[in-house]
């Protein structure tokens, strides 16, 4: 049977460590929902296209080159099944001008994967209300071991430059927040992050 009616028969996906009663729990890192690739974006932003076959993608961003000394961080503004709109933000202290900086990005559907050599894959998404306020993440099952957690902004509600940061990283869970540069007003509005945890 395939109870969750993701094409997976049950004992394929407890056989791979995935969760027969979640449809988004599936056995195998399907190539079809994980892209890689490298782009370049600047304050005005970038279109990152993503190949056909996403319908709930999380994007995760590698840091960007140092082209422009000015700081900031690289985040994405707003993404679909198709794409993401990235773009890099100063930090408020800086004239808000950037010029191009490249970068390396993952995609992968939102889900939760076994692999072969036993290791567990899950992306999803968290809302954080505001900067500096830390939010819990359980994952959909206790991983094996307390994973690599890595983590990139899928909005910008506030418009303003925020670091995403994670801690209190456990087989069940991990802790995010988002952060202004020092001495910046708070930010009220929530955001979602996106986030890949390997175990």
């Amino acid at each position: 049977p395939d109870t969750d009616d993701d094409t997976y028969p049950d004992a394929q996906e407890v056989a791979a460590g995935t969760d027969p009663y979640l449809a988004f729990s599936r056995p195998g890192i399907d190539m079809a929902r994980l892209a890689l690739g490298r782009n370049s974006a600047d304050s005005l932003g970038a279109i990152v296209s993503l190949p056909a076959g996403f319908t709930s993608p999380v994007v995760i961003l590698g840091p960007p080159t140092a082209d422009d000394p000015a700081p900031g961080v690289l985040r994405i503004v707003d993404r679909s099944n198709i794409h993401a709109n990235v773009r890099f933000q100063e930090w408020p202290s800086e004239d808000g001008a950037h010029g191009l900086e490249e970068f390396s990005w993952l995609a992968i559907e939102e889900g939760r994967y076994g692999t072969a050599t036993n290791s567990i894959w899950e992306a999803g998404t968290a809302v954080v209300s505001g900067s500096s306020t830390w939010t819990s993440v359980t994952f959909t099952a206790p991983m094996n071991n307390p994973p690599v957690v890595v983590a990139s902004l899928q909005t910008d509600a506030s418009g303003q430059a925020l670091a995403t940061r994670v801690r209190n990283v456990t087989v069940n869970g991990f802790d995010v927040a988002v952060f202004t540069e020092e001495g910046a007003a708070p930010v009220v509005a929530a955001e979602t992050v996106g986030y890949l945890a390997v175990d």
